[in-house]
């Protein structure tokens, strides 16, 4: 995947299959989404292909990786698996 080795933002997605998941370049870094829908409730949970690469990221990163998954997905509730529910619970407090 070329994007991945140029650490550009790709989305691969059949936004119409709820069925499928989305994938997703970041820094080089490869995530999954998993839609699902349950009663008119639309969610995606987002989870890194290779938990050992949380180390190559911010807190900033997920944010991002978030917020082009929010406007991909703008009614959907969007929530992260582990390691990076815990990192994100783990952000330094800003002074």
């Amino acid at each position: 995947m070329q994007a991945k080795e140029q650490n550009e933002f790709y989305v691969v997605d059949e936004a119409e299959n709820v069925r499928k998941n989305l994938e997703l370049t970041y820094k080089g870094v490869l995530f999954e989404g998993e839609k699902y829908i349950n009663e008119q409730i639309f969610s995606i949970t987002m989870l890194l292909k290779n938990p050992d690469q949380l180390n190559d990221l911010t807190h900033e990163d997920i944010r991002l990786v978030s917020a082009k998954v929010s406007t991909l997905y703008p009614k959907a509730i969007i929530s992260w698996k582990s390691p990076v529910r815990e990192f994100l619970k783990n952000e330094p407090q800003k002074q």
